[in-house]
């Protein structure tokens, strides 16, 4: 491919996220290129933190790779980001048209559905699940027939963990992946009651068996059971697990597990979002008064790990739907039994402070801090969490300290978390600030909380941020 001379601009695929976000990206790169009938070309970053990557690879085809794999990534300045979801075929033509063979254009959302404003989205689905088979390594297609054939009837539903939980992620302060096991338990007791049968595909199968203690009926498939009698590899499973939801007739998964949304396309099966088959009092309340027996299904290994997110996944979510006393219970709770988790312990530090508690605000963000930066070469949204607290606790006293941790901030590369609105909250409260230098009196805290819940703020931790400034003046 690099060698080759061509007076068409490519079409880029350079995505550095897992196995489900590259492989998107790739179809997604791939299926662009044939409409506007233009080059393809994808990068596979080398990704030391993440090994297991070059493996992957190869759920494309040999040929598809040998033909379109490129060694290099193009600069930055050769690339163009254009969301070619909001033009038509027509307008699309054009735009490429008019870029040279030396440039190359990507289109920047990878999750979403590459689809054209006049295309018929039946159409493009029905097209990418053509595309994407044409190009899939033969094994993988042979194995996917056969696994049709069993789980065609059934349900999938897809836990979010592994990393999330034990792996390298543990610390990656997540809203869309993360299901709260609580949560999936709930889900699955009411698709068993509708539709028996149902496979459950989790990274972590010690999560499974638990839910399959729950509720009392098996879960995991058969080949997830067996894989370590057969010795299979990570990606062995890995893909089997994949296949085994695309071979499904619906899935069942959270909002941004990329991982899903690839079942989905190459299926052109439907996919069901978790949070939006459930509510709010049918979780939060019966988790708080069963929680104990609840996580007592779990292994010791993974216990507290599981129970200290998920009250933190609970609280992310559902936190307008309760009081702060509540808050307060499930970020004591999250620490209690995990005392080394960077979103209960800034949540914590914030209370804390609200509280009064200076010393203990300073202890527990000076964790967190700690802890997100062990996690600092593998994704910065902990620490970027960390600083945003560790700021609104020194700015009184720390001149120097603040001006250094907004720059920190700005260096910062996150996933999820934006930096952007970190900056923000914190000129919020600088313009305060100057606002009130004639002093004006404080807010007392319920009212606070309750003009909070009322406001379009969407994340808890920013949430607390606003009252803390609310409740200083």
């Amino acid at each position: 491919m690099e060698g080759q001379q061509s007076k068409k601009a490519t079409m880029l695929a350079n995505n550095w996220d897992r196995f489900g976000g590259r492989a998107l990206d790739v179809l997604n790169g791939y299926v662009l290129s044939i409409k506007l009938d233009c080059d393809f070309a994808f990068y596979w970053p080398e990704d030391q933190r993440f090994p297991e990557m070059e493996e992957q690879i190869n759920f494309f085809s040999q040929n598809f790779i040998d033909k379109f794999r490129i060694t290099t990534c193009p600069t930055t300045e050769n690339i163009q980001n254009f969301d070619f979801n909001l033009v038509s075929l027509l307008e699309a033509k054009k735009v490429t048209s008019e870029l040279d063979g030396t440039q190359f254009f990507r289109n920047p959302d990878f999750m979403s559905l590459p689809k054209f404003t006049d295309e018929d989205e039946v159409t493009a689905r029905r097209i990418y699940s053509e595309t994407a088979k044409s190009i899939m390594s033969p094994p993988l297609l042979i194995l996917w027939s056969e696994l049709r054939k069993n789980y065609l009837n059934s349900n999938a539903v897809h836990g979010r963990y592994g990393d999330l939980v034990t792996g390298s992620f543990n610390q990656y302060v997540d809203t869309g992946k993360y299901i709260d096991s609580y949560s999936l338990k709930i889900l699955l007791e009411k698709l068993t009651r509708v539709d028996g049968k149902i496979v459950i595909l989790s990274d972590t199968p010690q999560i499974s068996k638990a839910l399959e203690r729950l509720i009392g009926v098996k879960l995991l498939p058969t080949e997830t059971v067996e894989s370590k009698a057969r010795k299979l590899s990570h990606f062995e499973q890995q893909t089997i697990e994949l296949l085994i939801m695309a071979s499904c007739k619906a899935i069942y998964a959270s909002s941004s597990s990329a991982y899903s949304i690839l079942a989905s396309r190459i299926g052109n099966i439907p996919i069901r979002l978790i949070r939006e088959e459930l509510n709010y009092a049918s979780i939060s309340i019966s988790w708080a008064g069963n929680r104990r027996a609840h996580y007592s299904k779990f292994s010791r290994k993974i216990r507290s790990r599981v129970r200290s997110r998920d009250s933190m996944s609970i609280l992310q979510h559902y936190w307008k739907n309760i009081e702060f006393e509540e808050v307060r219970d499930f970020s004591r709770d999250a620490s209690k039994v995990d005392k080394e988790y960077v979103l209960s312990l800034c949540v914590e530090a914030i209370i804390a402070k609200i509280d009064g508690d200076s010393k203990k605000a300073k202890t527990k963000v000076e964790k967190a801090e700690n802890l997100a930066r062990s996690r600092l070469h593998i994704h910065h949204d902990p620490l970027l969490l960390s600083l945003l607290v560790k700021y609104w606790l020194v700015k009184k006293d720390f001149p120097l300290v603040i001006e250094a941790i907004k720059s920190e901030i700005m260096a910062l590369n996150p996933y999820q978390f934006s930096k952007h609105e970190a900056l923000i909250c914190i000129l919020n409260w600088e313009f305060k600030k100057v606002d009130n230098i004639s002093e004006s009196k404080k807010v007392d805290l319920e009212t606070a909380w309750n003009e909070i819940v009322r406001s379009d703020e969407t994340e808890i931790l920013y949430a607390l941020l606003k009252i803390l400034m609310e409740t200083e003046f």
